[in-house]
């Protein structure tokens, strides 16, 4: 806070001429006022980040945000000590200020309700307000077309209402605070959030929730966030205006620019597509670099070896400077993989939605979900400094990670436990175990429980005293059926699994009870 302040008093210490459009015309009386009121409390949103947010525990609490650096401007400039009630709610701060326990709000939308005990200034920030989904959401276009959905909310804010009144039929999920409310999206407990677009995307952002998308606009105009003092303090509302106007647009927007970073454009715009095609350019010149390096290397080469051979220092320089060169066309073409994979995976994805029949939308995810193992492998391959061995642990994490928010939805009591080590695989091994386990975690939770049902899918990999390793993959669900025989099995996902087992030169043992579950014995795959 003390660094925070110093900041703020350097701006006004070295760019006073700049910071105000024109001399903070006062009145006598409201100077007079601002000497008989030398301490203003502040109510003040505590998880509206970056708009406001409070951050730190009891006794060291920190005021952050947007609104915060106007009111250390504010603070310097009227000379008057702004004092926060920390350690209570919103809608607390709200009933303390009907009980004139609160002086001023620095950041308020306007509502019929609030301007029956307070004063609004003019406006100085907008937030458009949008429709924030999960990516396996109905399609929303719309407010209307969150009818029948689970949207979360809190019943405090102004868009509650609006909505209530608006769209009937809709199933709220009521939270404590903005931040909830989008982590229930990201979760699955929630369909839809109605927020801010600046608020909601730095929350997104701020914990990773990448299955969250801007589904729609709504017809709500944006939120104007205003100041607003208590109503029998008819001057603080004045005053505070006109500090608020003094302030130059480039000193706001500067203000603007250290908290927002995100842009809510429709179409493509002219900047992108130079952006892309300097790209696009970019990358055609170093490819044709690249070549004409190559090809005059070579020559180099063959020129060197007919005139004399080279020292084998030198000569092994050469060759360690060809397997650097090799390594990144190898990563290269990782990366173009598996660029391509997930093209395919996109356009299999459109086709499934496209499908009405049960049947062949669960045989477009197991296709899909096939082709994400894989796709994982060669994303791994691409960002490593090993292109041949693979840490099985962290891949596995990362792929059991997208089964479970596959599944998250139709399958939400079932947890999917793992336990793995860490210990480094060929990656040509990888795709078989990641397919395997891909393929039994799939078939346990299509077939081994349904749709509401509650159970556990454990899956481990040990290596065994004998320097082989045992993968297991077991479940408490309905039991595999007795006339069932993997080795014999006629379904593609178990003889996909016996024939990976075989490219692993492995073993495949089949436990029925008391629970259902397939071990592999194999060797060190190198």
């Amino acid at each position: 806070m003390f660094i925070k302040r110093l900041f703020i008093a350097l701006i006004l210490l070295f760019t006073s001429f700049h910071i105000f459009s024109e001399d903070l015309m006062l009145s006598e009386a409201e100077k007079t006022w601002l000497k008989e009121h030398p301490v203003i409390r502040l109510g003040v949103g505590t998880s509206f980040p970056p708009i406001q947010y409070v951050t730190g525990e009891k006794g060291e609490y920190e005021f952050r945000g947007i609104a915060s650096d106007y009111v250390e401007i504010l603070s310097a400039l009227l000379e008057v000590d702004f004092v926060i009630e920390y350690g209570i709610t919103f809608s607390q701060a709200l009933e303390m200020g009907q009980r004139k326990e609160i002086d001023l709000f620095p950041c308020l939308a306007y509502s019929e309700e609030r301007d029956e005990f307070l004063d609004f200034t003019n406006g100085y920030l907008e937030n458009p307000m949008v429709i924030f989904a999960n990516e396996d959401a109905p399609f929303i276009g719309s407010i209307q077309d969150l009818s029948g959905l689970r949207v979360a909310d809190v019943e405090a804010l102004y868009v509650y209402r609006n909505l209530k009144r608006d769209v009937p039929g809709i199933d709220f999920v009521l939270t404590e605070n903005s931040e909830n409310c989008l982590e229930k999206v990201a979760f699955g407990q929630a369909d839809a959030n109605v927020t801010g677009l600046i608020s909601g995307s730095y929350i997104i952002r701020k914990n990773n929730w990448s299955n969250i998308k801007v589904a729609s606009p709504t017809p709500y105009p944006n939120t104007v966030f205003r100041m607003a003092a208590r109503d029998d303090w008819p001057e603080l509302a004045v005053i505070i205006d006109k500090a608020l106007q003094s302030i130059e647009p480039d000193n706001r927007n500067e203000i603007n620019r250290k908290w927002i970073a995100v842009r809510y454009e429709y179409g493509i715009s002219q900047s992108n597509v130079v952006i892309r095609m300097l790209l696009v350019g970019g990358i055609s010149a170093v490819v044709v670099a690249l070549a004409l390096m190559w090809i005059f290397r070579l020559r180099r080469e063959i020129k060197r070896r007919k005139k004399v051979e080279k020292s084998l220092s030198i000569r092994e320089a050469e060759l360690r400077e060809m397997v650097s060169e090799k390594e990144i066309l190898i990563r290269e073409v990782y990366h173009r993989v598996k660029n391509n994979l997930t093209l395919v995976s996109s356009l299999v994805r459109l086709q499934a939605s496209k499908l009405s029949a049960p049947g062949d939308v669960d045989k477009m995810g197991d296709v899909i979900h096939r082709i994400d193992s894989i796709m994982l492998l060669h994303d791994k391959l691409s960002l490593s400094h090993d292109l041949k061995n693979i840490d099985i642990s962290d891949y596995l994490a990362e792929l059991i990670l997208g089964l479970k928010a596959s599944w998250s939805n139709s399958r939400p009591g079932v947890k999917i436990l793992h336990d793995t080590l860490s210990t480094f695989f060929d990656s040509k091994a990888v795709i078989p175990l990641g397919l395997i386990i891909n393929e039994l975690v799939t078939n346990a939770l299509k077939y081994g429980f349904t749709k509401g049902s509650s159970g556990e899918i454990k899956i481990s990999l040990v290596k065994k005293t004998d320097g082989s390793f045992l993968l297991s993959v077991k479940n408490n669900g309905t039991p595999i059926p007795e006339d069932i025989e993997p080795a014999k099995a006629k379904s593609l996902g178990l003889m996909l699994v016996s024939n990976l087992t075989i490219q692993l030169k492995g073993e495949l043992f089949l436990t029925r009870s008391p629970e259902t579950e397939f071990e592999i014995s194999f060797p060190y795959p190198g």
